[in-house]
């Protein structure tokens, strides 16, 4: 996915996404971010301004993450 910073590179196996390396972001924390699988996960490369979000029928009971 092409964003400000360059590309954030996705991958997906299994119903699940995840943020691959290589990472245009100076701090890589959207690789710690893991694999997302259930509804309402998400995940972000804020900086080059590349967000993820499984959707689904059941979302979790939180409405915010912080990290």
């Amino acid at each position: 996915v092409d964003g400000p910073l360059g590309t954030s590179h996705l991958q997906v196996r299994d119903g699940a996404i995840r943020f691959i390396p290589p990472s245009p972001a100076p701090r890589k924390i959207d690789l710690r971010a893991g694999w997302q699988s259930r509804a309402g996960d998400t995940a972000a490369c804020v900086p080059n301004e590349v967000m993820v979000r499984v959707t689904g029928d059941r979302a979790r009971a939180w409405d915010a993450v912080n990290y």
